[in-house]
């Protein structure tokens, strides 16, 4: 099973979060969990999400569900911008599309 690493940069304030390995649904929730739970204590209004090391294990629905359903449920501030690095030509790029559209048709940026 993968894991994800969650901090801060001290010189920029972005939280990011780097995933590696195979992420499931499960795993993709409390990353989104832990990160919303970090932003009031940090200040932060950027977020970098990094897939490059990641083997994603959950279908578009799970996917679609973080944004339509998962951040107001966690109270997530909408004024947070969200920005996710992938490899191109990849399975987990095409995701991370699919993901920047339904965040941004859903009032996330």
């Amino acid at each position: 099973m993968g894991r994800h690493e969650l901090r801060v940069d001290p010189a920029t304030g972005i939280i990011e979060t780097i995933f590696r390995g195979g992420i499931d649904a499960h795993a993709l929730r409390e990353a989104v969990r832990r990160r919303i739970a970090l932003q009031p204590a940090s200040g932060a209004e950027s977020v970098l999400i990094d897939v490059r090391e990641m083997t994603l294990q959950a279908t578009h629905a799970d996917i679609f569900d973080l944004p339509n359903r998962w951040f107001e449920a966690q109270h997530a501030p909408h004024r947070v911008r969200l920005a996710v690095v992938t490899t191109p030509e990849t399975r987990e790029d095409e995701v991370a599309r699919f993901f920047a559209t339904a965040c941004c048709n859903r009032g996330w940026p």
